[in-house]
């Protein structure tokens, strides 16, 4: 697939505050890499509300703190975009 316009991950995009930066960014014009860990559905519905306001972006699960995970799904995505903004909003709620 390719990308003719700035891609952002957004890490944590699933909820809250990496929700609303994700969605502001697609608003600006950047596709969205759609992080999250958990909550595959929030992350599902975040997407759809991009896609809505006629953003584009993909679904990316994985957890920020298994290091190897993150590498390999790094060197996926970049293999397949140029990544122009990197977010990192995530976090642990109890």
């Amino acid at each position: 697939m390719t990308i003719s316009k700035p891609v952002a991950l957004v890490i944590g995009a699933s909820g809250g505050i990496g929700r609303a930066i994700a969605e502001r960014l697609a608003l600006d014009g950047h596709h969205i890499v759609v992080n999250y860990r958990l909550g595959e559905a929030r992350a599902k519905e975040a997407l759809a509300a991009i896609v809505r306001a006629k953003g584009s972006g993909e679904l990316c699960p994985f957890d920020v703190t298994d290091r190897n995970a993150v590498g390999a799904t790094l060197a996926e995505l970049m293999a397949k975009h140029t990544l122009s903004v990197l977010v990192f909003c995530a976090g642990i709620h109890a």
